[in-house]
């Protein structure tokens, strides 16, 4: 054999010889200069590192209580001191409402009574659900107070009467939200005392129809007051789920709305006598209770009474952010009232 051929033949046994023993952990592909993965999954030089999943780390959760502050408020009970009510009467004056304020009329002497007994600092005023009234009031802001339901309680009535009884030619579309601010932003700076409640009660056979939102209302109407919990509204209004007219409609944001302040929402096809003497005593009792400043962290309290530990006789309302004492727990005049409570950093 020529040595030429020898030599080739030589090679080319080296050379399959060589192939055939590649380290276990990869098979080279001879058509190109990857390698590609074996049992092991080992990482070749086509992969991508970023397809890789990083070991997951185990997130420690923090289970230490969440930092808080103690807040201590302080009042002194005041016998002598008259509780304030601002009070907005919103009347729906649309073609169906001549009976309601008919019934409103003769029956707000029940209304009223509670709060001469209780010697209470009221002040009205009235307005429509009509937005082209703009919430102006009915007869001005002047007349429909204490001072001359004391002095003539019988022109006093006759007054209130004249005023609402709104007629029935206002626009049928009911915008009372929308005409309750017109007011306060009309009269606010007059009309509304610092120290005092402001109510707003709704009597309407059909639903708001401002086109504002529950929440951006009250976003907006809790401007007036520097503690929300001054701010009451009141509803006569038909009811989700009971009977009512065709041309009629459930006042489920007038309801949302009291629902949502504390107040009070009553059918309007029910007595106006009971619907109006219950009003009047709900807001009466304003007079018995501690408006705080700040929300208590999970609703948590501490009372104090003259440096006493009081446990019972007492009840918190989430929804007024408030403390009412029941009538036999009633701080004296002249004791010194704490409330002490954590609030959530």
């Amino acid at each position: 054999m020529p040595i030429l051929k020898r030599n080739t033949l030589l090679l080319l046994i080296f050379t399959l010889t060589l192939l055939s023993c590649d380290p276990p952990e990869f098979k080279e592909d001879l058509f190109s200069s990857s390698y590609i993965k074996n049992e092991e999954n080992e990482l070749g030089e086509d992969d991508d590192p970023k397809d890789l999943k990083e070991p997951e780390v185990e997130k420690s959760i923090d289970l230490s209580p969440p930092k808080s502050r103690t807040v201590k408020e302080t009042f002194y009970q005041v016998e002598s001191q008259r509780e304030k009510l601002d009070i907005l009467w919103v009347i729906d004056n649309s073609g169906s409402m001549e009976e309601e304020q008919d019934s409103l009329a003769r029956n707000f002497d029940l209304f009223i009574e509670e709060f001469l007994k209780k010697d209470i600092d009221f002040k009205m005023a009235i307005t429509t659900t009509d937005p082209y009234d703009y919430g102006r009031a009915v007869n001005g802001i002047e007349g429909l107070t204490r001072v001359e339901a004391l002095k003539d309680e019988a022109a006093f009535l006759d007054d209130f009467i004249e005023r609402v009884r709104v007629g029935i030619n206002g626009y049928g579309k009911e915008q009372g939200l929308k005409t309750s601010l017109n007011f306060l932003d009309r009269y606010g700076s007059n009309f509304l005392r610092k120290d005092a409640f402001l109510i707003v009660i709704y009597l309407s056979d059909e639903d708001d129809q401002s086109g504002i939102y529950p929440d951006r209302f009250y976003e907006l109407i809790i401007k007036h007051k520097s503690n929300t919990g001054q701010v009451k509204i009141f509803s006569i209004a038909n009811l989700k789920g009971q009977s009512h007219s065709y041309n009629e409609s459930p006042g489920e944001r007038y309801c949302t709305l009291s629902e949502k302040t504390g107040g009070l929402c009553s059918n309007i096809r029910d007595d106006f006598s009971q619907i109006l003497q219950e009003f009047g005593k709900k807001m009466a009792e304003l007079k018995d209770i501690f408006l705080l400043k700040k929300q208590p962290y999970k609703n948590e309290l501490e009372v104090l009474v003259e440096g006493r530990s009081v446990l019972s006789g007492w009840s918190y309302d989430e929804k007024s952010n408030a403390i009412k004492f029941e009538e036999n727990a009633l701080p004296v005049e002249g004791e010194k009232v704490e409330f002490i409570y954590s609030l959530k950093i």
